[in-house]
Protein backbone atom coordinates (compact mmCIF):
# COMPACT_ATOMS: atom_id res chain seq x y z
CA UNK A 1 0.00 0.00 0.00
CA UNK A 2 1.28 3.24 -1.15
CA UNK A 3 0.98 6.25 1.02
CA UNK A 4 0.84 9.97 0.14
CA UNK A 5 1.50 12.68 2.97
CA UNK A 6 -0.40 15.46 1.42
CA UNK A 7 0.12 19.52 2.87
CA UNK A 8 -2.83 21.61 2.74
CA UNK A 9 -2.41 24.93 2.86
CA UNK A 10 -5.27 27.56 4.25
CA UNK A 11 -5.44 30.76 3.28
CA UNK A 12 -2.05 32.58 4.55
CA UNK A 13 -0.18 29.39 5.20
CA UNK A 14 -0.84 29.81 9.06
CA UNK A 15 -2.55 26.54 9.25
CA UNK A 16 -0.84 23.52 7.98
CA UNK A 17 -3.23 20.28 7.85
CA UNK A 18 -1.53 16.95 7.07
CA UNK A 19 -3.59 14.84 5.09
CA UNK A 20 -3.07 11.43 3.90
CA UNK A 21 -4.06 9.61 1.56
CA UNK A 22 -3.32 6.01 -0.20
CA UNK A 23 -4.19 4.16 -3.12
CA UNK A 24 -5.47 1.04 -2.71
CA UNK A 25 -3.16 -1.91 -2.25
CA UNK A 26 -4.69 -4.44 -5.00
CA UNK A 27 -5.52 -3.71 -9.02
CA UNK A 28 -9.55 -4.32 -9.17
CA UNK A 29 -11.64 -4.49 -12.21
CA UNK A 30 -12.23 -1.12 -12.79
CA UNK A 31 -8.46 -0.52 -12.10
CA UNK A 32 -6.86 -2.97 -14.28
CA UNK A 33 -4.55 -1.71 -16.57
CA UNK A 34 -3.84 1.84 -15.78
CA UNK A 35 -0.40 2.68 -17.11
CA UNK A 36 1.27 4.51 -14.52
CA UNK A 37 3.03 6.90 -17.10
CA UNK A 38 -0.19 7.74 -18.63
CA UNK A 39 -1.17 8.99 -15.39
CA UNK A 40 1.80 10.68 -14.59
CA UNK A 41 1.20 12.70 -17.82
CA UNK A 42 -2.34 13.60 -17.50
CA UNK A 43 -1.07 15.49 -13.93
CA UNK A 44 1.70 17.06 -16.27
CA UNK A 45 -0.68 18.30 -18.49
CA UNK A 46 -3.36 19.52 -15.80
CA UNK A 47 -0.55 21.53 -14.23
CA UNK A 48 0.70 22.91 -17.24
CA UNK A 49 -3.28 23.68 -18.58
CA UNK A 50 -4.44 25.49 -15.87
CA UNK A 51 -1.18 27.59 -15.29
CA UNK A 52 -1.02 28.51 -19.34
CA UNK A 53 -4.70 29.11 -19.49
CA UNK A 54 -5.86 30.69 -15.33
CA UNK A 55 -5.03 34.77 -14.96
CA UNK A 56 -3.55 34.28 -11.76
CA UNK A 57 -3.06 30.94 -10.52
CA UNK A 58 -1.61 31.37 -7.35
CA UNK A 59 -3.62 34.17 -5.87
CA UNK A 60 -4.99 31.89 -3.83
CA UNK A 61 -2.00 29.77 -2.73
CA UNK A 62 1.28 29.61 -2.56
CA UNK A 63 3.05 28.06 -5.56
CA UNK A 64 5.81 26.37 -3.50
CA UNK A 65 3.59 24.48 -1.33
CA UNK A 66 1.46 23.71 -4.42
CA UNK A 67 4.53 22.30 -6.46
CA UNK A 68 5.06 20.48 -3.10
CA UNK A 69 2.16 18.88 -3.50
CA UNK A 70 1.86 18.33 -6.69
CA UNK A 71 5.28 16.47 -6.40
CA UNK A 72 3.87 14.23 -3.80
CA UNK A 73 1.11 13.48 -6.17
CA UNK A 74 3.21 11.95 -8.56
CA UNK A 75 5.39 10.02 -6.50
CA UNK A 76 2.24 8.02 -5.33
CA UNK A 77 1.23 6.94 -8.93
CA UNK A 78 2.13 3.50 -9.31
CA UNK A 79 0.79 -0.16 -10.86
CA UNK A 80 -1.59 -0.29 -8.08
CA UNK A 81 -3.42 3.12 -8.68
CA UNK A 82 -7.16 3.17 -9.36
CA UNK A 83 -8.61 5.64 -11.31
CA UNK A 84 -11.16 7.22 -8.82
CA UNK A 85 -7.93 7.35 -6.10
CA UNK A 86 -6.62 9.29 -9.56
CA UNK A 87 -9.10 11.27 -9.22
CA UNK A 88 -9.57 12.57 -5.45
CA UNK A 89 -5.79 13.18 -5.87
CA UNK A 90 -5.47 15.24 -9.05
CA UNK A 91 -9.06 17.00 -7.88
CA UNK A 92 -7.81 18.15 -4.06
CA UNK A 93 -4.66 19.61 -5.96
CA UNK A 94 -7.12 21.94 -8.00
CA UNK A 95 -9.46 22.71 -5.30
CA UNK A 96 -6.55 23.82 -3.26
CA UNK A 97 -6.04 26.65 -5.85
CA UNK A 98 -10.03 27.99 -4.12
CA UNK A 99 -11.34 28.96 -7.48
CA UNK A 100 -15.52 27.40 -7.51
CA UNK A 101 -14.45 27.55 -11.43
CA UNK A 102 -11.52 25.61 -11.66
CA UNK A 103 -12.47 22.12 -10.82
CA UNK A 104 -12.14 18.43 -12.45
CA UNK A 105 -15.72 17.43 -13.23
CA UNK A 106 -16.63 14.04 -11.28
CA UNK A 107 -16.21 10.96 -13.25
CA UNK A 108 -19.86 9.25 -12.46
CA UNK A 109 -18.99 6.61 -15.14
CA UNK A 110 -16.47 5.26 -12.42
CA UNK A 111 -20.01 4.64 -10.47
CA UNK A 112 -21.29 2.68 -13.49
CA UNK A 113 -19.13 -0.38 -13.34
CA UNK A 114 -20.56 -3.70 -11.98
CA UNK A 115 -20.27 -4.12 -8.21
CA UNK A 116 -20.66 -0.65 -7.45
CA UNK A 117 -23.12 -0.53 -4.20
CA UNK A 118 -23.60 3.77 -3.80
CA UNK A 119 -25.37 5.24 -0.90
CA UNK A 120 -29.31 5.29 -1.43
CA UNK A 121 -30.20 8.74 0.78
CA UNK A 122 -29.86 12.28 -0.58
CA UNK A 123 -28.86 14.26 1.52
CA UNK A 124 -28.53 18.05 3.14
CA UNK A 125 -25.58 19.00 4.60
CA UNK A 126 -25.85 22.59 7.33
CA UNK A 127 -22.63 24.98 6.18
CA UNK A 128 -23.53 26.28 10.14
CA UNK A 129 -22.57 22.95 12.21
CA UNK A 130 -21.53 20.29 9.20
CA UNK A 131 -24.62 18.39 10.45
CA UNK A 132 -26.38 15.95 7.81
CA UNK A 133 -29.88 15.13 7.50
CA UNK A 134 -31.84 12.70 5.57
CA UNK A 135 -33.86 14.90 2.28
CA UNK A 136 -35.02 11.29 0.45
CA UNK A 137 -34.80 7.35 0.40
CA UNK A 138 -33.81 5.46 -2.24
CA UNK A 139 -33.97 1.98 -0.78
CA UNK A 140 -36.22 -0.76 -1.99
CA UNK A 141 -38.61 -0.29 0.65
CA UNK A 142 -38.53 3.36 0.52
CA UNK A 143 -38.55 3.88 4.48
CA UNK A 144 -35.20 2.35 5.94
CA UNK A 145 -34.87 5.78 7.66
CA UNK A 146 -37.15 8.67 8.18
CA UNK A 147 -36.67 11.61 6.62
CA UNK A 148 -35.10 14.13 8.23
CA UNK A 149 -32.89 12.26 10.41
CA UNK A 150 -29.49 13.46 11.51
CA UNK A 151 -27.00 10.96 10.13
CA UNK A 152 -24.65 10.94 13.40
CA UNK A 153 -21.81 8.48 11.36
CA UNK A 154 -21.27 6.14 8.32
CA UNK A 155 -19.86 2.57 8.47
CA UNK A 156 -18.50 4.26 12.32
CA UNK A 157 -16.80 7.81 10.59
CA UNK A 158 -18.32 10.64 12.63
CA UNK A 159 -19.61 12.59 10.01
CA UNK A 160 -17.97 15.82 10.78
CA UNK A 161 -15.07 14.19 9.14
CA UNK A 162 -16.63 12.93 6.62
CA UNK A 163 -18.15 16.26 5.50
CA UNK A 164 -14.78 17.75 6.36
CA UNK A 165 -12.74 14.92 3.84
CA UNK A 166 -15.67 15.76 1.38
CA UNK A 167 -15.31 20.04 1.51
CA UNK A 168 -11.48 18.99 0.75
CA UNK A 169 -12.86 18.08 -2.78
CA UNK A 170 -14.92 20.72 -3.54
CA UNK A 171 -14.07 24.01 -5.45
CA UNK A 172 -15.05 27.06 -4.18
CA UNK A 173 -13.83 30.46 -2.52
CA UNK A 174 -15.73 29.46 1.03
CA UNK A 175 -16.65 26.72 2.87
CA UNK A 176 -20.35 27.37 3.57
CA UNK A 177 -20.51 26.90 -0.33
CA UNK A 178 -18.69 24.00 -0.52
CA UNK A 179 -20.79 22.15 2.37
CA UNK A 180 -24.36 23.38 0.24
CA UNK A 181 -22.46 21.97 -3.02
CA UNK A 182 -22.73 18.57 -1.00
CA UNK A 183 -26.19 17.91 -1.41
CA UNK A 184 -25.21 17.37 -5.02
CA UNK A 185 -22.19 15.86 -4.93
CA UNK A 186 -22.13 13.67 -1.55
CA UNK A 187 -22.97 10.42 -2.92
CA UNK A 188 -20.46 10.11 -5.36
CA UNK A 189 -18.03 11.61 -2.82
CA UNK A 190 -18.76 9.09 -0.49
CA UNK A 191 -17.94 6.43 -2.77
CA UNK A 192 -15.03 8.03 -4.16
CA UNK A 193 -13.33 8.32 -0.59
CA UNK A 194 -15.05 5.72 1.72
CA UNK A 195 -16.25 2.94 -1.21
CA UNK A 196 -18.23 0.51 0.74
CA UNK A 197 -21.06 -1.76 -0.72
CA UNK A 198 -22.82 -1.90 2.80
CA UNK A 199 -23.47 1.14 5.13
CA UNK A 200 -23.10 1.43 9.06
CA UNK A 201 -25.51 4.45 10.25
CA UNK A 202 -26.27 6.06 13.29
CA UNK A 203 -29.03 8.08 12.91
CA UNK A 204 -30.82 10.13 15.57
CA UNK A 205 -34.62 10.85 15.00
CA UNK A 206 -36.93 12.89 17.48
CA UNK A 207 -34.04 12.91 20.09
CA UNK A 208 -33.47 9.11 19.94
CA UNK A 209 -30.56 7.72 18.63
CA UNK A 210 -30.67 4.80 16.20
CA UNK A 211 -28.19 2.22 14.53
CA UNK A 212 -29.54 0.60 11.05
CA UNK A 213 -27.16 -1.75 8.87
CA UNK A 214 -28.28 -0.96 5.04
CA UNK A 215 -27.30 -2.23 1.20
CA UNK A 216 -26.19 0.49 -1.17
CA UNK A 217 -27.76 0.70 -4.68
CA UNK A 218 -26.71 0.89 -8.04
CA UNK A 219 -26.50 3.50 -10.19
CA UNK A 220 -29.44 3.71 -12.00
CA UNK A 221 -31.47 3.01 -8.36
CA UNK A 222 -30.20 5.94 -7.23
CA UNK A 223 -30.09 8.75 -10.28
CA UNK A 224 -33.02 7.90 -12.03
CA UNK A 225 -34.89 7.44 -9.16
CA UNK A 226 -33.72 11.38 -8.64
CA UNK A 227 -34.55 11.99 -12.06
CA UNK A 228 -38.19 10.70 -11.30
CA UNK A 229 -38.18 12.36 -8.59
CA UNK A 230 -37.38 16.00 -9.37
CA UNK A 231 -39.15 15.93 -12.37
CA UNK A 232 -41.61 18.78 -13.49
CA UNK A 233 -41.15 22.39 -12.62
CA UNK A 234 -37.91 22.06 -10.51
CA UNK A 235 -36.57 20.74 -13.59
CA UNK A 236 -37.12 24.11 -15.45
CA UNK A 237 -34.60 26.89 -15.53
CA UNK A 238 -37.14 29.47 -14.77
CA UNK A 239 -40.61 29.37 -13.31
CA UNK A 240 -43.27 32.24 -12.65
CA UNK A 241 -46.13 31.12 -10.20
CA UNK A 242 -48.51 33.96 -8.90
CA UNK A 243 -49.49 34.27 -5.20
CA UNK A 244 -52.92 36.30 -6.03
CA UNK A 245 -53.97 36.43 -2.06
CA UNK A 246 -50.63 38.15 -0.95
CA UNK A 247 -50.53 40.25 -4.64
CA UNK A 248 -47.15 38.82 -5.28
CA UNK A 249 -45.66 37.13 -8.46
CA UNK A 250 -42.79 35.00 -7.72
CA UNK A 251 -40.18 33.68 -10.44
CA UNK A 252 -37.84 30.57 -9.54
CA UNK A 253 -35.03 31.46 -11.36
CA UNK A 254 -32.78 28.20 -11.25
CA UNK A 255 -30.45 28.62 -14.11
CA UNK A 256 -28.68 31.42 -16.29
CA UNK A 257 -29.43 29.41 -19.76
CA UNK A 258 -30.77 29.59 -22.98
CA UNK A 259 -31.39 33.64 -23.53
CA UNK A 260 -33.47 33.91 -26.54
CA UNK A 261 -35.79 31.50 -24.69
CA UNK A 262 -35.78 33.73 -21.06
CA UNK A 263 -36.58 36.74 -23.27
CA UNK A 264 -39.79 35.29 -24.16
CA UNK A 265 -40.30 34.09 -20.27
CA UNK A 266 -39.52 37.90 -19.29
CA UNK A 267 -42.08 39.02 -21.74
CA UNK A 268 -45.04 36.52 -20.90
CA UNK A 269 -44.68 37.03 -17.03
CA UNK A 270 -44.25 40.51 -16.94
CA UNK A 271 -47.23 41.04 -19.05
CA UNK A 272 -49.44 38.71 -16.65
CA UNK A 273 -47.46 41.00 -14.17
CA UNK A 274 -48.59 43.71 -15.11
CA UNK A 275 -52.43 42.53 -16.37
CA UNK A 276 -52.91 41.17 -13.01
CA UNK A 277 -51.25 44.87 -10.82
CA UNK A 278 -49.33 43.23 -8.78
CA UNK A 279 -46.75 44.96 -6.59
CA UNK A 280 -45.05 42.80 -4.90
CA UNK A 281 -42.15 40.56 -6.92
CA UNK A 282 -40.04 37.97 -5.62
CA UNK A 283 -37.38 36.41 -7.89
CA UNK A 284 -35.87 33.35 -6.00
CA UNK A 285 -32.17 32.51 -6.61
CA UNK A 286 -31.80 30.25 -4.01
CA UNK A 287 -31.26 27.26 -6.24
CA UNK A 288 -28.87 29.21 -8.53
CA UNK A 289 -25.44 28.27 -9.54
CA UNK A 290 -25.09 30.68 -12.67
CA UNK A 291 -24.35 30.27 -16.49
CA UNK A 292 -24.40 33.05 -18.85
CA UNK A 293 -24.85 36.81 -17.31
CA UNK A 294 -26.61 38.34 -19.82
CA UNK A 295 -29.69 36.90 -18.57
CA UNK A 296 -29.12 39.17 -15.29
CA UNK A 297 -28.64 42.20 -17.47
CA UNK A 298 -32.08 41.14 -19.76
CA UNK A 299 -34.33 40.99 -16.31
CA UNK A 300 -32.72 44.35 -15.10
CA UNK A 301 -34.30 45.20 -17.80
CA UNK A 302 -37.65 45.00 -16.42
CA UNK A 303 -37.00 45.97 -12.68
CA UNK A 304 -34.29 48.38 -12.70
CA UNK A 305 -35.21 52.28 -12.73
CA UNK A 306 -31.62 53.35 -12.88
CA UNK A 307 -28.66 52.56 -15.55
CA UNK A 308 -26.88 49.66 -14.45
CA UNK A 309 -24.17 47.12 -14.67
CA UNK A 310 -22.97 44.56 -13.30
CA UNK A 311 -18.91 43.85 -14.01
CA UNK A 312 -16.47 46.47 -13.01
CA UNK A 313 -12.60 45.96 -13.85
CA UNK A 314 -11.68 43.09 -16.00
CA UNK A 315 -9.06 41.12 -16.45
CA UNK A 316 -8.66 38.26 -19.14
CA UNK A 317 -5.89 35.90 -20.35
CA UNK A 318 -6.17 34.65 -23.74
CA UNK A 319 -4.09 31.55 -24.40
CA UNK A 320 -3.57 29.21 -27.40
CA UNK A 321 -6.08 26.78 -25.47
CA UNK A 322 -8.64 29.59 -24.82
CA UNK A 323 -8.24 30.30 -28.65
CA UNK A 324 -8.73 26.55 -29.66
CA UNK A 325 -11.63 25.91 -27.12
CA UNK A 326 -13.27 29.45 -28.84
CA UNK A 327 -12.79 28.24 -32.33
CA UNK A 328 -14.73 24.53 -30.98
CA UNK A 329 -17.54 25.62 -28.57
CA UNK A 330 -18.49 29.63 -30.20
CA UNK A 331 -17.23 28.70 -34.15
CA UNK A 332 -15.50 31.83 -34.27
CA UNK A 333 -11.76 32.74 -34.08
CA UNK A 334 -10.35 34.55 -31.35
CA UNK A 335 -8.58 37.74 -32.66
CA UNK A 336 -6.89 38.44 -29.19
CA UNK A 337 -3.14 38.49 -28.61
CA UNK A 338 -1.82 36.04 -26.45
CA UNK A 339 -1.62 37.63 -23.03
CA UNK A 340 -3.27 39.07 -20.23
CA UNK A 341 -5.40 42.66 -20.64
CA UNK A 342 -7.31 44.69 -18.46
CA UNK A 343 -10.44 45.79 -19.41
CA UNK A 344 -12.30 48.84 -17.67
CA UNK A 345 -15.96 49.20 -16.79
CA UNK A 346 -16.83 51.49 -19.36
CA UNK A 347 -20.00 53.05 -19.34
CA UNK A 348 -23.26 52.10 -17.64
CA UNK A 349 -26.03 49.97 -19.41
CA UNK A 350 -29.09 51.99 -20.46
CA UNK A 351 -32.56 51.17 -19.48
CA UNK A 352 -34.31 50.51 -23.45
CA UNK A 353 -37.77 51.79 -23.35
CA UNK A 354 -40.25 48.84 -21.65
CA UNK A 355 -44.13 49.29 -21.01
CA UNK A 356 -43.98 46.21 -18.98
CA UNK A 357 -41.08 47.70 -16.28
CA UNK A 358 -42.18 46.52 -13.12
CA UNK A 359 -42.58 49.73 -10.74
CA UNK A 360 -43.73 47.75 -7.36
CA UNK A 361 -41.17 46.42 -4.70
CA UNK A 362 -38.72 43.54 -5.51
CA UNK A 363 -37.36 41.28 -3.14
CA UNK A 364 -34.42 38.59 -3.85
CA UNK A 365 -33.96 35.51 -2.51
CA UNK A 366 -30.26 33.83 -2.63
CA UNK A 367 -28.57 31.09 -0.30
CA UNK A 368 -24.56 29.78 0.04
CA UNK A 369 -25.49 28.23 -3.04
CA UNK A 370 -26.06 31.49 -4.96
CA UNK A 371 -22.87 31.58 -7.23
CA UNK A 372 -21.31 33.05 -10.54
CA UNK A 373 -23.61 34.31 -12.56
CA UNK A 374 -26.50 34.39 -9.80
CA UNK A 375 -23.96 36.18 -7.66
CA UNK A 376 -23.29 38.79 -9.47
CA UNK A 377 -26.52 39.96 -10.57
CA UNK A 378 -27.82 39.72 -6.63
CA UNK A 379 -24.57 42.21 -6.01
CA UNK A 380 -25.51 44.65 -8.80
CA UNK A 381 -29.41 44.30 -7.68
CA UNK A 382 -28.08 45.72 -4.35
CA UNK A 383 -25.50 47.53 -5.51
CA UNK A 384 -27.94 49.95 -7.85
CA UNK A 385 -30.74 49.94 -5.03
CA UNK A 386 -33.34 47.63 -7.37
CA UNK A 387 -34.87 46.00 -4.15
CA UNK A 388 -33.71 44.08 -0.97
CA UNK A 389 -32.70 40.59 -0.78
CA UNK A 390 -33.51 37.88 2.19
CA UNK A 391 -31.23 34.83 2.82
CA UNK A 392 -27.87 33.85 3.39
CA UNK A 393 -24.48 35.43 2.29
CA UNK A 394 -23.56 34.32 -1.57
CA UNK A 395 -21.49 31.30 -2.50
CA UNK A 396 -19.88 33.53 -5.38
CA UNK A 397 -17.46 36.52 -4.11
CA UNK A 398 -17.58 40.10 -4.95
CA UNK A 399 -14.46 39.48 -6.64
CA UNK A 400 -13.77 36.48 -8.23
CA UNK A 401 -12.04 34.24 -11.33
CA UNK A 402 -14.90 32.77 -14.07
CA UNK A 403 -15.39 32.33 -17.75
CA UNK A 404 -14.23 28.49 -18.21
CA UNK A 405 -12.10 26.69 -20.29
CA UNK A 406 -13.12 23.30 -20.87
CA UNK A 407 -10.39 20.82 -21.31
CA UNK A 408 -10.20 16.95 -20.93
CA UNK A 409 -7.37 14.68 -19.79
CA UNK A 410 -6.21 12.42 -22.56
CA UNK A 411 -5.67 9.43 -20.52
CA UNK A 412 -7.65 9.45 -17.24
CA UNK A 413 -10.49 11.14 -19.66
CA UNK A 414 -11.24 13.89 -16.95
CA UNK A 415 -13.23 16.77 -18.46
CA UNK A 416 -12.21 19.94 -16.01
CA UNK A 417 -12.76 23.63 -16.16
CA UNK A 418 -10.26 26.73 -15.67
CA UNK A 419 -11.07 30.39 -15.11
CA UNK A 420 -9.89 32.55 -17.51
CA UNK A 421 -11.25 35.44 -16.07
CA UNK A 422 -11.02 37.68 -12.80
CA UNK A 423 -14.12 39.79 -12.45
CA UNK A 424 -14.54 42.54 -10.32
CA UNK A 425 -18.46 42.80 -9.69
CA UNK A 426 -19.36 47.02 -10.36
CA UNK A 427 -18.35 48.96 -7.29
CA UNK A 428 -16.37 46.26 -5.87
CA UNK A 429 -12.77 45.86 -4.84
CA UNK A 430 -9.94 43.70 -3.46
CA UNK A 431 -11.00 44.44 -0.19
CA UNK A 432 -14.75 42.94 -0.56
CA UNK A 433 -13.76 39.06 0.34
CA UNK A 434 -16.90 38.11 0.26
CA UNK A 435 -20.19 37.71 -1.90
CA UNK A 436 -23.50 39.59 -1.93
CA UNK A 437 -24.49 40.20 1.89
CA UNK A 438 -28.16 40.19 2.34
CA UNK A 439 -30.57 42.79 3.86
CA UNK A 440 -32.17 40.31 5.65
CA UNK A 441 -30.13 37.44 6.95
CA UNK A 442 -32.13 34.57 7.57
CA UNK A 443 -31.62 30.62 7.02
CA UNK A 444 -31.94 29.91 2.67
CA UNK A 445 -34.99 27.18 3.98
CA UNK A 446 -36.83 30.13 5.62
CA UNK A 447 -35.93 32.92 3.21
CA UNK A 448 -39.16 32.59 1.04
CA UNK A 449 -41.71 32.64 4.02
CA UNK A 450 -39.87 35.38 5.74
CA UNK A 451 -40.36 37.45 2.87
CA UNK A 452 -44.02 37.15 2.41
CA UNK A 453 -44.84 37.65 5.80
CA UNK A 454 -42.59 41.04 5.39
CA UNK A 455 -44.35 41.90 2.16
CA UNK A 456 -47.62 40.82 4.15
CA UNK A 457 -46.44 43.47 6.99
CA UNK A 458 -45.65 46.15 4.94
CA UNK A 459 -49.01 45.66 2.74
CA UNK A 460 -51.41 45.81 6.42
CA UNK A 461 -49.02 47.58 9.04
CA UNK A 462 -52.30 48.27 11.78
CA UNK A 463 -52.64 44.42 11.09
CA UNK A 464 -49.13 43.00 11.75
CA UNK A 465 -48.91 45.34 14.60
CA UNK A 466 -51.82 43.64 16.87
Amino acid sequence: MSKIMVKSIKNGGVVIAIVSMFFAGGINARSAGLNPDSLLNDVNILFASIEEIHPDMFANCSRKDFEKELSAIKSGVNGNTRMLDFYVAVNSLAVKLNDGHTHIRFPYAELKHPGVLLFPFPVEASSSDSSVRVTDDYTESGDAIPLNSEILSINGINIKTVVGKMTEQVSGEKTFYKIDRLKYLFTPLLHALYESREFDIEYRFNETVFHKRIRGITYPERYERQSQTNAGAETEPYSATIDSTNNIAIIDFRQFVQLDRFAKFLDSTFTRIKKLNLKNLIIDLRNNGGGNSELGDELFQYISKVPFKQFGETTIKTSKQKKEFYKSMYKTDDTCALGIVTMQSGELIKLRNNDLRFDGNVYVLQSHYTFSSAASFTWTFKHFGMGEIAGEESGGLAVCFGDIIIQKLPYSKFSYTVSHKKFYHYGATDDNIHGTIPDYEVPAASAMNFTIELIQKKSHPRAAGK
